[in-house]
């Protein structure tokens, strides 16, 4: 049997463990050796995170250094952002991230127009949920 109050303390000191490897990436993504460098200590479990995966994806975009883009084109980003509205399908943060990428980066109009459509479907359907609680109250 699951001990919630165990298992709430060991999920709250998973989260501050992230938001603190986040804080240490985002104090190094200016520096592209010093964050590179960084990333390929992290424990692997960590790097499955979906937060700190959109900020890898992030700096990738922003490497000012040839060693670090000359490792990967656009098209590997965008199998990573596909991956991950995959498996987070209702993380709106990724889908911000990826629709940004592929307007602004990639210019895929067709793909954009599909990724706003299948959001906007996704909200109204929370929303409409959403709207017969709020009538129930």
């Amino acid at each position: 049997m699951i001990d919630i109050i165990k298992y709430k303390d060991r999920l709250l000191n998973s989260e501050e463990d992230i938001s603190k490897l986040i804080d240490d990436l985002e104090a190094k993504k200016e520096d592209d050796s010093s964050f590179f460098s960084f990333i390929q200590e992290i424990d692997e479990k960590y790097l499955h995170n979906h937060k700190i995966c959109l900020l890898i994806l992030e700096a990738l975009q922003l490497s000012k250094s040839e060693a670090i883009y000359s490792t990967f084109n656009l098209r590997d980003i965008e199998a990573v952002y596909d991956l991950m509205l995959k498996y987070y399908p209702n993380d709106l943060q990724i889908w911000r991230d990826a629709i940004f990428f592929n307007f602004n980066v990639l210019d895929n109009e067709k793909k954009v127009r599909d990724m706003v459509s299948k959001l906007a479907c996704k909200i109204k359907s929370v929303s409409g949920q959403l709207d017969d609680i709020g009538q129930e109250l």
